[in-house]
């Protein structure tokens, strides 16, 4: 009989067209694998605006017929990526996001309800819940228990530590000690997206076990790149060859805006600087847009808002050099800062192209890089604005990017190491956390 099920509490996931999307793709996949059925609890597709939402992406994943995806309404429904925003809804939202640290509160009690959908039949072998958000973990810990299954809590991001977030300090402090906390605790395994994340955590509760899980790319994930790659006409691929063709792609955070780039834009001669030309793709264009003005150089930006998943990829193929923007400090030696790891690295890295990346030294995202053999990973400090714009200067004088180097990058495999820490999670011996034994 056919009754083994997985469980993934999943805010984002596709036809969701956001980059935390990816992640709980790439779970379902390996759950898929593993199990007879997986049930996804995802945000409700209902009244999404239609920016936001990508059909193709993952279509044969949504398709397959052991998926369940169960659609879950939070009560607040008229803000983030609902196309019809209510003032009131996103008022109450950001009090709740601040109080909490986290998103997610109005999506619990239908959670709850939701869950109950899962049939009574079915064997339950894990939960897990990713996030942000955050405080829907308490649900899927009570519900798991309920069904005498493990838990796994996947932390995209840090909670009440998280080093970019405008969280009032009173509130981290006590969302950490009352729940996240105990919340920890109560996990089979924890999981997070690199060192520096996994350090943090460990502050709270060395004896936790918690596991690295990084953000690279599955076998499928790197097929779904490999064909785009193959549709690219490399004599038409560039968005414009009389330019260099700067991309940008997801979030502009606060801490580390494009301004080091722009004032080394602003450095290059008038000739020079008429032939650069960013690109940037996602949701924070009313602030991008805003930058490049105040250091008047709107002339060099082309927004193109949210695009779907395939022609954002296209896009990066079409470019001379790839942006990442880490943090604009100079020196970190805080793990929650050097620990930031964005996931569009690891498709710039699958697009062969040279990355211009501004972050401090000790970065794990540099490390990383060396680690991999990325020959195309050039990194600066926010203030090096000097070294920014002779490098820009050697690209626009065809003396760095015209022909990019053939790479054999020993980037690790997703689903090897999610399917390594589903495999300690079925080794367990009287309710009590083994790990397995490995050569």
């Amino acid at each position: 009989m056919n009754n083994s099920a997985a469980v993934l509490v999943a805010f984002n996931f596709p036809p969701l067209n956001v980059v935390a999307a990816q992640r709980a793709a790439r779970m379902a996949r390996e759950l898929l694998n593993r199990y007879d059925h997986v049930y996804v609890l995802r945000l409700s597709q209902e009244g999404l605006s239609p920016s936001f939402v990508d059909p193709d992406y993952c279509r044969d994943l949504l398709e397959h017929p052991n998926l369940h995806c169960i659609d879950v309404r939070p009560l607040l429904d008229r803000r983030g990526f609902s196309a019809q925003q209510l003032l009131t809804h996103r008022l109450a939202g950001s009090l709740l996001i601040r109080v909490l640290c986290s998103p997610g509160a109005d999506w619990i009690p239908s959670l709850s309800r939701a869950l109950a959908a899962v049939p009574e039949s079915l064997q339950v072998k894990v939960v897990i819940a990713t996030g942000p958000p955050f405080v829907s973990f308490i649900t899927a810990l009570r519900w798991a228990d309920g069904r005498s299954a493990p838990t796994i809590l996947d932390y995209r991001d840090l909670w009440s530590r998280n080093p970019v977030a405008k969280y009032p300090k009173l509130a981290r402090v006590l969302i950490n000690r009352w729940l996240e906390r105990p919340i920890n605790r109560a996990a089979t395994i924890m999981t997070t997206v690199s060192e520096g994340c996994r350090d943090v955590l460990l502050r709270d509760d060395p004896g936790v076990p918690i596991r690295l899980l990084m953000n690279v790319p599955d076998l499928a994930y790197c097929q779904y790149f490999e064909s785009i790659a193959q549709t690219c006409d490399p004599a038409s691929a560039i968005l414009d060859d009389s330019v260099l063709n700067i991309t940008f792609t997801g979030q502009v955070y606060e801490h580390c805006t494009f301004a080091p780039l722009l004032r080394a834009i602003r450095q290059l001669p008038d000739a020079m600087r008429r032939r650069v030309m960013v690109h940037y793709y996602g949701v924070c264009s009313d602030m991008v847009v805003k930058e490049f003005i105040e250091y008047g150089l709107g002339d060099c930006l082309n927004d193109h808002g949210m695009v779907p998943k395939e022609a954002a990829i296209r896009a990066l193929y079409g470019s001379h050099i790839l942006l990442s923007l880490v943090h604009a400090s100079d020196t970190a030696m805080e793990p929650s800062i050097t620990g930031l790891v964005t996931t569009k690295i690891f498709d710039y890295l699958l697009v062969n192209k040279p990355i211009l990346n501004i972050g401090p030294p000790e970065a794990e995202l540099n490390k990383f890089a060396c680690q991999i053999g990325c020959q195309m990973f050039h990194s600066f400090i926010s203030s090096d604005v000097e070294s920014m714009a002779a490098f820009l200067q050697s690209a626009l004088n065809g003396q760095m990017v015209d022909t990019p180097k053939s790479q054999n990058l020993q980037i690790p495999d997703f689903a090897s190491d999610f399917n390594r820490i589903l495999d300690e999670v079925e080794h367990m011996v009287d309710g009590r956390f083994q790990p397995v034994k490995t050569d």
